[in-house]
C-alpha cells in the first residue's frame, strides 16, 4: 500500500508542476502578446531593472566561478606542455607539477 501512495504523491506533485509551469507560460505569453494591443502596458521599465538587479546579483559567484575555470585550464595546460617538454616556455614558474 505504501508504494502505490508514494507513485500516487510522485505523479500528483509532478502534474501540479506542469499544471504551474504551463499557467506561467500561459500569463506571460499573455501579457506579451495580447495585453498591449488591449490597453494594458508592457511594463517594459519594471522588467528591465529586474533584469539588471539579478545580474548585478549573480556577478560575485560568476568571478568566482570563472577564477576557478581559468585556475583548472592554467593547470591542466601546464601539465599537457609538460608531457610536450614546453614548460620552460612558460613565463611562471610551476615547481608543483
Amino acid at each position: 500500500m505504501e508504494l502505490t501512495t508514494q507513485i500516487g504523491e510522485s505523479v500528483t506533485d509532478g502534474l501540479a508542476y506542469l499544471g504551474a509551469l504551463t499557467t506561467l507560460g500561459g500569463r506571460a505569453a499573455y501579457f506579451t502578446f495580447v495585453a498591449p494591443f488591449q490597453g494594458k502596458p508592457l511594463r517594459l521599465r519594471r522588467a528591465v531593472s529586474q533584469a539588471m538587479q539579478a545580474g548585478v546579483g549573480a556577478l560575485p559567484i560568476l568571478s568566482l566561478i570563472t577564477f576557478f575555470i581559468g585556475l583548472i585550464l592554467a593547470l591542466q595546460s601546464a601539465y599537457e606542455l609538460r608531457k610536450f617538454g614546453a614548460l620552460p616556455s612558460l613565463p611562471a614558474p610551476w615547481p608543483f607539477l
